[in-house]
């Protein structure tokens, strides 16, 4: 059934621009307005007084106050409030950073997600970690594909890790990233986990994923290792697959299949060719198989019950030879199956192609309702089978002036939602007059040409299905309705001829498109008039398409917002602007582009359009209207700037947005830029950010003349970038640059001595680890520059990091050994566990210590014993196995291969871990032990005493050595 949630996304399909149905009366016109649509008519310069005051603000303050709407990330206010903020640019950075160690769930999400609108690399190690917090499984999806925005490849692989987890969220998030068309190597390497993945859970969202990336080689793996596979949800799948497959080979090879025993594979093959020919009304079962199946129809076997009825159903029902043998054995079979059918691991998948198949036979179209389908037989006991029954070929000549083409796309819920809507000349007075909204009249050679078009694509033959199930987002369903006779045919939205056809429906559109721009008011037939008689005297294209956007520029510019929305749609599906465009249509297209919120699919529809042209004129109005964006505009100015061509002068724009956008493009290789160029930017441009683009490049490049540049900006530069200079200077292993960094960490500038840590951090070494340890000492965590410095030591190399925090545990028994404790506890290190359940009992120190713990058990702490979960989170995707396991391994046990604890070759093993030295290898075993066996024999305290110990490991192994020896009697 269709859905025409209003006019525009009935028309267009473009529900994610039609505003909120939500309405607010307009004190000027009296008419509704959507209060979270754009506003066209504006008082711009009022607005651009409150914006700069808003700057004026400090940034502590800014995000103290977006702090309410950051917390709501990732919806649409939260996403727009990080935009805003991260507009401010670096001097964000390490505020984002401070609540991404220290912040509460929300805000560490929020503050990740603005540091990949920062583009702050160097966060992507702390981000990675959030994925360990189970609390943040809502928001893996967001996260992990801000991740890529902020390194592609680094993301990539992260997510290729993800998918053999345990973890559905984890799985789930790395589906969404990498159905994103991932490289050729990533291909490779999913094929590879599928063939080798153990869990059913992994190996279906691995099969899934590469059924949406369409993967070539996924077709012959299916049939060689899939089909028929025992998980019922995989053996669906792969039965489905195969049979959208069209090769002569593949489709031999399923037809000898199902022609031998009546196994689960020889099975799943039979449906399989069912599938095929239901959808594409062409014969794939061998008349053969009747005879082999028909003897099953009333078998005790569901699965082979099933499949007999439907295939015995779809060769009887091209076959008059066996009507009789349909009538009397095979219909009611198969309507048994339908109606009594008992629920069984392939039910869902025999169900369905049972439904097809009843409604095949008897004409009916009552879908899957088994009530409907009991009424029917229950009324109609002596039921015939109608037979097939196809149309009738159209006639063009005799049809172009009668059709109505209808055209609709599937959105994201699977939902049917009008597109196009075509009709001939003899319906030209309801469409002139308004009575048909949506509708584009066509005269009679459009018309003619567009049913020629359908003809080519074979949408008037008799193979393409008059359905799919499921419906999946952009698939087509087009419907021709002439002379009292319809045609109804649907393609998947990755089909070849569905992206032809689409393109030819929108070629036909484009001469109607002008019919869409008017108000469906009482002044619609007058305007709709004077509109036709100037398209018939202007059959230029170029002339038509000025006018075009003339009408679309005024509707926008209109009081209708429904009108307004419509034409924002047009201008979206046109191809280009092309020659016909003139100096002020730009100017108003810029004007529009500048009024709409960063984001807006209308604006990213605008600015495609601007940049189609080419034109100088058009590319300094982008830049223009994105400029008050701030940095939130950088990546629209460097596409735009890369696709006219631009790049060459973007070094030298006077525009400091430009010059960073060019920069931008240098760091992502697009264009070539000389060290010499580089240099002049760092150490002269008037824009800091400017500057501190061009120090980050010339770091990256890691050249001594750079380097050296670097260093003297970090000397001798203004204050700002003096700080992003020492930050730089981390990546760089020079001596003096070591020796600056270690000069500044005591600078009286505060800003100076927090990114010499942050550089002494990034460079990662025993110097720098040295120095920070040295400042920590000194200073102590109750000083600022103390506790800035032991957060460095947080940042080094976790093997670094964690040594130098032990160290201060075990030499300092005050507050420095317990910030130490927390700093391990950050890590996810077990070392801190003591100090923190000590902690609890301090009424001061009791909610960080508790929230530690959290984070550490993924449990809130109580008077119950508490449940280990894995030894540490900083390896997003490892199981408690697997860190269990590598402890095991680390303390020189002989562990047995494979990951599987409940294996019987691992029980005596986990008895011996009981008596292990470290407290959570011991914790570990317990909790192993009492899932495998579902008993509890006692509990183990973290400071259990070794007689405890050995006691509870006695009991241990008494149960499995009766278990064992009655098992083996």
């Amino acid at each position: 059934m269709v859905k025409y949630p209003a006019v525009v996304a009935a028309l267009f399909g473009v529900a994610a621009w039609t505003p909120s149905t939500t309405s607010a009366q307009d004190s000027q016109g009296g008419r509704k307005r959507d209060p979270d649509a754009p506003e066209f008519d504006i008082d711009r310069p009022a607005r651009a007084g409150r914006d700069a005051k808003a700057t004026d603000v400090t940034p502590e303050a800014a995000l103290d106050k977006a702090l309410p709407l950051l917390t709501t990330w990732p919806t649409e206010a939260g996403e727009t409030a990080l935009r805003a903020l991260a507009a401010r640019g670096p001097e964000m950075v390490p505020l984002f950073r401070a609540r991404l160690a220290n912040g509460t769930v929300l805000e560490r999400s929020a503050a990740a997600r603005g540091l990949t609108l920062l583009a702050d690399v160097e966060s992507f190690p702390v981000i990675e970690k959030l994925f360990a917090d189970p609390r943040q499984r809502t928001r893996y999806v967001p996260l992990l594909l801000a991740l890529r925005d902020l390194d592609p490849a680094r993301a990539d692989a992260l997510a290729l890790r993800f998918l053999q987890s345990e973890q559905a969220p984890l799985r789930m998030a790395a589906r969404a990233l990498l159905r994103q068309d991932p490289a050729p190597a990533t291909r490779a390497a999913l094929r590879d986990a599928l063939i080798a993945a153990r869990s059913d859970g992994v190996r279906l969202d691995l099969f899934e994923l590469l059924v949406e990336l369409a993967e070539p080689e996924l077709p012959a793996l299916a049939l060689e290792r899939f089909l028929g596979a025992k998980d019922p949800s995989l053996a669906h799948k792969a039965t489905e697959l195969l049979s959208w497959q069209d090769e002569p080979q593949l489709i031999a090879e399923l037809q000898e299949l199902a022609a031998g025993a009546n196994e689960r594979r020889n099975l799943h093959a039979a449906l399989a060719l069912v599938l095929h020919e239901q959808r594409t009304a062409s014969a794939r079962l061998p008349d053969a198989l009747f005879d082999h199946y028909v003897a099953n129809v009333r078998t005790s076997d569901p699965l082979l019950r099933a499949t007999a009825s439907v295939v015995c159903g779809m060769i009887g029902y091209r076959d008059e030879a066996r009507a009789e043998a349909v009538k009397v054995t095979v219909l009611p079979a198969l309507a048994e199956v339908v109606i009594h059918g008992r629920f069984f691991g392939d039910f869902e998948l025999c169900f369905r192609t049972g439904v097809a198949t009843l409604e095949l036979l008897t004409g009916e179209r009552l879908g899957p309702s088994i009530p409907a389908w009991r009424d029917w037989f229950a009324q109609h006991p002596d039921a015939r089978f109608a037979g097939r029954r196809e149309l009738h070929g159209f006639v063009l000549d005799e049809d172009q002036l009668d059709a109505v083409v209808e055209v609709d796309r599937a959105d994201a819920t699977g939902a049917l939602v009008r597109d196009l809507f075509f009709c001939g000349e003899r319906h030209r007075a309801p469409v002139a007059a308004g009575g048909r909204p949506g509708a584009m009249l066509l005269d009679g050679p459009e018309l003619r040409r567009l049913l020629l078009t359908l003809e080519e694509q074979g949408l008037f033959g008799g193979e393409l299905p008059r359905q799919l199930l499921p419906l999946q987002q952009q698939d087509l369903v087009v419907r021709v309705t002439t002379r009292g006779r319809e045609k109804v045919v649907a393609l998947r939205g990755d089909d070849v001829r569905s992206v032809t056809l689409g393109r030819a429906l929108e070629r036909a559109a484009e001469a109607a498109w002008w019919q869409l721009l008017l108000a469906f008011d009482a002044t619609y037939p007058r305007r709709f008039a004077e509109e036709a008689a100037w398209q018939s005297t202007h059959p230029e294209p170029a002339a038509r398409r000025s006018r075009l956007v003339d009408l679309a520029l005024a509707a926008i510019a209109g009081d209708d917002l429904d009108v307004a929305t419509r034409a924002f749609a047009v201008l979206a599906r046109l191809d280009g602007l092309g020659a016909s465009v003139r100096a002020t249509q730009v100017e108003a297209l810029a004007a529009q582009l500048a009024q709409l919120p960063p984001g807006d699919q209308r604006a990213k529809s605008l600015e495609a359009l601007l940049v189609a042209t080419g034109r100088d004129d058009a590319f300094d109005r982008v830049v223009d209207a994105l400029t008050p964006r701030g940095g939130a505009a950088l990546e629209s100015i460097a596409q735009a700037m890369d696709r006219m061509g631009k790049t060459p002068r973007g070094l030298v724009d006077p525009r400091p947005l430009v010059r960073q956008a060019a920069l931008l493009l240098a760091e992502r290789d697009r264009h070539p830029v000389a060290e010499a160029a580089l240099a002049q930017l760092a150490q002269a441009d008037p824009d800091e950010k400017v500057r501190n683009r061009a120090l980050a490049l010339l770091a990256e490049r890691g050249g001594d003349g750079g380097s050296a540049i670097v260093l003297e900006q970090a000397r001798t530069a203004p204050l700002p970038v003096r700080a992003e200079a020492l930050r730089l200077l981390g990546r760089s292993q020079r001596e003096d640059a070591l020796e600056a960094l270690v000069l500044h960490i005591r600078s009286d500038e505060s800003s100076l001595a927090a990114a010499a840590l942050e550089g002494l951090s990034r460079r990662g070494d025993a110097a720098a680890a040295d120095a920070l340890d040295a400042l920590v000492r000194e200073r102590g965590p109750a000083d600022p520059l103390g506790r800035l410095a032991l957060a460095a030591v947080k940042g080094l190399p976790r093997p670094l990091a964690t040594a130098r925090l032990r160290r201060l545990l075990e030499e300092d028994s005050g507050t420095l050994s317990r910030e130490a404790a927390y700093g391990l506890a950050d890590l996810g290190e077990m070392d801190a566990v003591p100090t923190l359940l000590a902690d609890l009992e301090d009424e001061k120190l009791h909610r960080r210590a508790r929230t530690l713990l959290t984070y550490l058990f993924c449990k809130d702490p109580g008077t119950e014993i508490w449940r280990f979960r894995s030894l540490h989170e900083s390896t997003p995707g490892a199981s408690h196995s697997d860190h269990f396991l590598a402890a095991l391994k680390e303390g020189g046990a002989l562990v047995p291969d494979g990951r599987d604890l409940r294996d019987r070759s691992f029980q005596p093993l986990l008895v011996v871990a009981l008596e292990d030295a470290r407290w959570f290898v011991r914790r570990s075993a317990l909790e192993l032990l009492e899932a495998a066996h579902g008993r509890v024999l006692g509990h183990l305290a973290t400071d259990a005493s070794p007689e405890e110990i050995r006691a509870l490991a006695g009991r241990w192994r008494e149960m499995i050595s009766a278990q064992a020896d009655g098992a083996n009697r």
